[in-house]
């Protein structure tokens, strides 16, 4: 599998996986929203709630999933992003709101 990767990188292989990347950054300061939109949570209640309200972090990671197709079409790339949401407890599939 791994020299697969080095001849055709990020791309999936015959048993339709592949590799992907994990990159981060700790940003030390504050990130303010004045409109929060978009939010996903566990009931359309609790969404509802949260839209339009304002966001103030003191600090925060900056998260890039590198995957080797579309997680929107691709059914291993978008395991791959379901898995890294569903281990911040946000319930799978939420991300491509579903």
């Amino acid at each position: 599998m791994e020299d697969f990767w080095e001849d055709n990188g990020y791309s999936l292989d015959a048993t339709r996986q592949g590799p992907y990347a994990v990159f981060y950054r700790l940003h030390a300061q504050s990130l303010y929203a004045t409109t929060v939109s978009g939010v996903r949570l566990g009931s359309p209640e609790s969404e509802e709630n949260l839209e339009g309200t304002r966001l103030l972090l003191s600090a925060y990671y900056a998260v890039s999933l590198l995957t080797p197709e579309d997680p929107a079409v691709d059914p291993f790339s978008g395991g791959i992003v379901d898995d890294f949401v569903a281990s911040f407890g946000v319930t799978s599939g939420t991300w491509r709101g579903v």
